[in-house]
């Protein structure tokens, strides 16, 4: 796939309805995604992009593990789910022939395909980002957003999704949705917080104003047990490969480090 075959980020930003709702890592009112200020102060953020480079170690270290064919011949279709800037996925484009970006704010998406352009136009051309609003549009419309694209990108080989999940009002839709904009068989990548994690000399969530949490979008601000995820996985058909505390995730302004949970699993046939 080649960008010759479908819309860049840029074009597909553009014609997208005004999106909403939270994808991101930091606690932020939803509004404030939207707004380009936002954008570039997160994209210029050194932990966003030291986090970011964690993300990518464990993804070149265990990907190669998970028997994904596609990836390991370096022909695979990977879609970031909450991409952001986009500085993960773009780390895996010697093994993509494309990068999709899904996302709910536009200015990030314009990033994204900044920081695409900026790696090379062998990179920028396999470059794609599709809007998507995580709280009001349907799995269907994420999946008819990706076949407008291209229907060669309709499902990822590989779909990472890092510090999303505790976003998500409903974690078993977004884990149906991950099944669904994913091939049988292939790969989907969970990072994100470990319950009880804070790192020692940090403040932990031992006391949280949950409602003024979930008014910022975050619906699990204590993350998830490796317990958890199997079962989630499990319920939806798919087989954990691997799951354990993978690094520490700087959060910025919260003053906090946390333990992040790794879940590399196989889809379900």
């Amino acid at each position: 796939m080649t960008g010759g075959a479908c819309a860049t980020a840029h074009d597909a930003s553009e014609h997208a309805e005004a999106p909403g709702g939270a994808s991101h890592s930091h606690h932020e009112k939803k509004h404030d995604w939207q707004s380009d200020a936002f954008a570039n102060t997160y994209d210029s953020s050194e932990s966003v992009r030291a986090n970011a480079r964690n993300v990518s170690a464990s993804l070149l270290r265990r990907l190669p593990e998970c028997e994904n064919a596609a990836f390991n011949e370096r022909r695979a279709v990977i879609i970031d789910v909450g991409a952001g800037p986009g500085h993960a996925l773009l780390t895996l484009a010697p093994y993509a022939t494309a990068l999709i970006s899904v996302d709910y704010s536009q200015p990030m998406a314009w990033l994204f395909k900044s920081n695409a352009e900026d790696a090379g136009p062998h990179v920028s051309e396999r470059a794609h980002a599709v809007i998507h609003d995580f709280e009001s549009e349907t799995q269907q419309q994420v999946i008819d957003k990706l076949v407008a694209l291209s229907p060669d990108v309709a499902q990822a080989d590989v779909t990472i999704c890092v510090m999303v999940a505790h976003h998500a009002k409903h974690l078993d839709a977004l884990h149906a949705m991950l099944c669904a904009i994913t091939k049988p068989r292939g790969t989907i990548v969970y990072f994100d917080k470990e319950p009880g994690d804070s790192v020692p000399g940090h403040t932990d969530h031992a006391i949280v104003d949950q409602d003024m949490l979930e008014r910022k979008g975050v619906h699990h601000a204590h993350g998830f047990s490796r317990h958890t995820m199997k079962e989630l996985v499990e319920r939806h058909g798919g087989t954990v490969l691997y799951a354990d505390t993978e690094f520490t995730f700087d959060f910025g302004r919260s003053g906090r480090d946390h333990n992040i949970l790794a879940v590399y699993a196989r889809n379900k046939a």
